[in-house]
């Protein structure tokens, strides 16, 4: 069709028609993927049942104080308790007479726990600036700086030193690092742990059921 001259004489192509928006097209799900979406939340149910069927793993066996020949450095501070080697202790809490007299937790602002294997040892009570060794009968060693607000794995035998490296764990950065409240010596396997006083109490609690909780 021929466009009319415009009155100067110059031909002016006339306008295209607008184009209409394109509406965004819904992609149906297909088959296939809906019952990928049925067996993953099958499996997610699957999967919560059996966590609240099956048993849950005991916890760790309770050492009482630290042994005097694993701490070379530094007692803990606690009243006296017998003494249980790590591989006679078998069960969460420790059997007492029944006449004696359940020990009582020091009171402190922090405390350190000390995991040795599947052992875990009564909470020390952070007064003081010392340094604690902890050595077992195989040769291996490590040695802990304590301060009554941090705990840092100062020295160990270990070939990584990943422990070394974890740097220290105070009450300020304790929830903001990759562990959290704990060092850990993987090759040595020794887990410390800095805990607050309701941590502490928690722990004790456990270790012994009828001792008394610190006095305020």
């Amino acid at each position: 069709m021929a466009v009319p001259p415009s009155p100067s004489g110059i031909h002016r192509p006339a306008p295209l028609p607008e184009k209409e928006p394109r509406q965004a097209r819904r992609l149906p799900l297909r088959r296939k993927d809906l019952l990928l979406l049925a067996l993953v939340l099958l499996a997610t149910v699957a999967l919560l049942a059996l966590s609240r069927i099956l048993p849950q793993p005991p916890a760790a066996p309770t050492g009482g104080a630290l042994p005097a020949g694993v701490a070379a450095t530094a007692a803990a501070a606690v009243t006296p308790a017998a003494e249980t080697p790590p591989s006679a202790s078998a069960d969460s809490t420790r059997q007492e007479p029944a006449n004696a007299v359940p020990p009582t937790l020091v009171p402190a602002q922090n405390y350190l726990s000390i995991r040795i294997g599947r052992v875990l040892y009564d909470p020390i009570p952070l007064l003081e600036d010392k340094e604690l060794e902890i050595a077992q009968p195989d040769g291996r060693r490590n040695v802990v700086a304590l301060t009554p607000d941090s705990i840092v794995m100062k020295e160990s035998n270990c070939e990584n030193q990943d422990c070394v490296q974890q740097g220290a764990v105070t009450g300020e950065n304790r929830d903001r690092r990759v562990l959290f409240n704990q060092i850990i010596c993987l090759p040595n396997q020794v887990v410390l742990s800095f805990l607050s006083p309701a941590e502490a109490e928690a722990q004790w609690e456990q270790a012994y059921p009828s001792a008394a909780k610190p006095a305020p």
